[in-house]
């Protein structure tokens, strides 16, 4: 019943991302006159933003390594970085692929508990949503506190969205509690997410590593902006560095709820809205969305195969087809 219900859903996220690459490719084929931008893309701007990228992969790797320092585990930053590459090639191209090889690899050769990996992981998702959030809030308040957003003030809309990430551990805390001695039949379950829900909330008041995160969080952010601007100079429009800080928040956003696998056509609508909100064509949008999005596959997927990615596919693929048939037999 479980399978099915998962079957059903991915299937619909599928159909949801389907229609809104139609919707996309109906709209700028309607307005393809705006497609003559694409001739401003320049050789140049294509490194640039794949070097951005990598350097951000390589931040992000080097955060994800800081939270599981601080949890006693201790890897190489190259050991480390393969794996964080690996996992993320198996996640573009195996749904939860990613998550399996990461959990089993920290769990056998580092002694990673699956708690501890949850609950670094977990840490991670939060310190790089409240992060970015509150860096954006900070350009925006400083360069163009008056912009807004379908009439909304953006520095506000920033505001709510960092406080109820920041808040989030504490909620959850306070829920798990009232359901303690409630939930009998689940109560190993309940006890783990317990030991997650606090672990979070201990590394927020970490101040050395709040510390090491905010260094890394901030090159990250500083990097997210020259590339997000590097995709739109490619099709001859330049946002305002507030706007920027606005389209990064929004990409990290869009990372946080799958609406559709990759959220393929979720992100290209939010940057087409952003484009025409900052007064250029919603094409442009689309296309500096479509530009970020296919050369972050490609960094990733070129380094994935590099660093060794196709055998743990392969074998992912052989597992989860094994499992199919004895679940059919």
């Amino acid at each position: 019943m479980t399978r099915s219900r998962s079957a059903v859903i991915n299937v619909g996220k599928i159909l949801l991302a389907a229609v809104c690459l139609i919707l996309l490719a109906r709209y700028v084929w309607t307005h393809r006159e705006d497609l003559s931008a694409i001739r401003y893309v320049r050789p140049r701007y294509m490194v640039l933003i794949l070097a951005g990228q990598l350097a951000n992969l390589m931040l992000a790797g080097a955060r994800f390594r800081a939270v599981l320092r601080n949890s006693g585990t201790s890897i190489g930053f190259w050991t480390w970085f393969r794996i964080f590459v690996i996992s993320r090639f198996l996640s573009r191209l195996a749904p939860q692929g990613g998550n399996v090889y990461r959990a089993a690899i920290l769990r056998t050769r580092f002694n990673v508990s699956i708690t501890n990996y949850v609950s670094s992981f977990a840490t991670i998702g939060l310190f790089n949503h409240w992060w970015n959030l509150f860096l954006a809030l900070i350009v925006v308040l400083c360069v163009e506190p008056a912009l807004r957003v379908e009439g909304l003030p953006v520095y506000l809309v920033l505001l709510v969205c960092l406080v109820l990430i920041g808040a989030a551990p504490f909620l959850f805390e306070a829920v798990l509690s009232r359901l303690t001695g409630r939930l009998r039949s689940l109560d190993y379950v309940h006890r783990k997410l317990v030991q997650v829900v606090r672990s979070v909330r201990d590394n927020q008041s970490n101040v050395a590593l709040l510390i090491e995160f905010a260094v890394y969080a901030s090159l990250h952010f500083a990097l997210s902006l020259a590339v997000i601007y590097y995709c739109f100079a490619c099709v001859g429009v330049a946002p305002s560095l507030a706007y920027l800080a606005l389209c990064s928040a929004a990409l990290n956003l869009n990372r946080l709820i799958l609406i559709t696998p990759g959220n393929i056509g979720v992100m290209e609508f939010i940057y087409a809205w952003l484009s025409r909100e900052a007064g250029f064509g919603a094409t442009e949008g689309v296309l500096a969305a479509l530009i970020l999005r296919g050369l972050a596959g490609i960094n990733l997927l070129a380094l994935g195969i590099m660093l060794g990615g196709l055998p743990y596919l392969a074998k992912y693929g052989r597992r989860k087809r094994a499992a199919s048939g004895a679940e059919q037999g």
